[in-house]
């Protein structure tokens, strides 16, 4: 199942419940990193580099 899934990665989950109580929706709280990793030097411009 997705949830477990996420679980295993240790990934916050929640599940909720519906309006129409038939169907549940999942929620997945990404982590969220302070420094992003570096772009490729072929993706750069050469006036940057």
């Amino acid at each position: 199942m997705l949830q477990e899934a996420y679980l295993r990665l240790g990934v916050c989950v929640e599940r909720s419940l519906n309006a129409d109580r038939l169907t549940w929706t999942v929620s997945v709280y990404l982590p969220v990193r302070a420094h992003l990793p570096r772009t490729h030097a072929c993706y750069r411009q050469r006036v940057w580099r």
